[in-house]
């Protein structure tokens, strides 16, 4: 990361050169048309190989930042998914609204985030996604630490022209002592995210797959780990 902007510099004056020689083969003579065409293909070719290669470097040294600074805001490691594998589940919904104080009572869980039609539409426009993973966990203030970070890294990404970036931690928002949903009144919290269980995720598949160990607690008081997705594209 510390040589990136010298790659890029390097990344430019190669792409110049390029087009440089690319001027210079286009004032041949007419007679040599074709092999003119032919080098010319050639060269944009090679012009658009550079440029998506410059493109990629840009996309690793953007993502190596968002680790950092995810490490930096509290979470133990972060893996690098695929959004568009993300399968939203019905049981999980159903685990949501049989099982959960949440549901109907928190703006970021069902019926309050639209359906799962919709979460498979959002997952399916994003092609990069971050996942943090959080441990020691131990009380709601150390759960708004997750989406907290979240927030951060998605406003950094959007900043750097990622202006898609999309966060959404595990379980339900927990910024308010107690959710307007309950007296349905209107939440104007511009923080507030859906959850995963909400978007239908399965969580324990989403983190096992991607290389994380997670199992259910046994204690109420036990230490937890907690996770976040931030979607990118």
């Amino acid at each position: 990361m510390r040589h990136m902007p010298w790659r890029r510099k390097y990344q430019r004056s190669f792409l110049l050169a390029l087009r440089d020689a690319a001027h210079v083969f286009a004032s041949v003579s007419s007679r040599s048309k074709t092999t003119v065409a032919m080098t010319t293909t050639k060269i944009q070719t090679l012009l658009n190989v550079a440029s998506y290669q410059g493109r990629i470097h840009q996309v690793d040294a953007m993502i190596d930042t968002l680790k950092d600074e995810a490490r930096k805001r509290g979470a133990h490691d972060v893996k690098t998914i695929d959004p568009r594998i993300i399968t939203p589940r019905r049981w999980v919904r159903m685990k949501c609204q049989f099982g959960c104080p949440a549901y109907n009572t928190n703006y970021t869980c069902p019926p309050h985030v639209g359906t799962l039609e919709d979460a498979r539409e959002l997952f399916s426009e994003y092609t990069g996604g971050l996942l943090l993973e959080f441990q020691g966990l131990a009380t709601l203030h150390d759960q708004k630490k997750v989406l907290k970070a979240l927030l951060h890294l998605e406003k950094q990404a959007f900043f750097e022209g990622y202006y898609k970036a999309f966060g959404v931690a595990a379980g339900p928002c927990h910024l308010c002592s107690r959710c307007k949903a309950v007296e349905s009144e209107t939440c104007i919290d511009m923080r507030k995210r859906p959850s995963l269980e909400a978007l239908g995720v399965d969580v324990y598949e989403l983190v096992n797959d991607a290389g994380f160990t997670l199992r259910p607690i046994h204690k109420k008081n036990e230490v937890y780990k907690s996770y976040g997705l931030l979607l990118l594209e």
